[in-house]
């Protein structure tokens, strides 16, 4: 995040811009240290609990299953130990916590904003996103132009992302190349 120049902030090395941009927001905020990125996830952590419960809630699944659900999300030993270590992993699933209750609730515009922010989060996210416009495309049968908030704003993020990997790197999909290099050399 230090290293990110405002003037191109899709040019971040290995890492999608969204998380990069946070950290660099938490560094202006609560001083440049690791302890800020910490403090971003931790609150993003946190946040996973309410948004669990907020899921349930959409899936009508009843208020006990509603508590129960946001308790476990609370009490998940492996979310404790990740909310304090800084990576991107807290906030991607507040995410995709988020994308899915805007779904669920019918709200493709803001599902699609949402949507946008996963794939810029992470690439991999596209693999979710699309499938889901396709089925909410599929149930609005005969009415595209609603569909079109929802695959706008991630075709967007998406097109963003590869030609800005395509530019700095020289690949659509950037520093991926070398990581399917050294899965495929195993």
């Amino acid at each position: 995040a230090r290293s990110l120049k405002l003037a191109n902030p899709f040019a971040n090395g290995t890492r999608e811009p969204v998380f990069i941009w946070l950290v660099r927001l938490a560094g202006a905020l609560f001083g440049d240290s690791q302890r800020s990125a910490r403090f971003l996830t931790l609150i993003f952590s946190c946040s996973v609990i309410p948004m669990t419960w907020l899921l349930a809630k959409r899936l009508e699944l009843g208020a006990l299953a509603c508590l129960a659900a946001a308790g476990l999300a609370a009490l998940n030993p492996f979310s404790v130990f990740m909310s304090v270590q800084g990576y991107q992993l807290e906030f991607f699933t507040f995410l995709i916590l988020l994308f899915s209750a805007l779904w669920l609730r019918g709200s493709l515009g803001a599902a699609g904003a949402a949507g946008a922010v996963l794939i810029l989060t992470r690439l991999q996210a596209a693999a979710a996103v699309f499938p889901l416009a396709a089925l909410a495309a599929w149930r609005l049968r005969g009415t595209p132009l609603k569909v079109l908030p929802y695959f706008l704003p991630p075709l967007l993020a998406l097109g963003l992302l590869l030609s800005s990997a395509k530019v700095n790197t020289g690949s659509f999909t950037g520093t991926l190349d070398h990581a399917a290099r050294a899965h495929t050399a195993i």
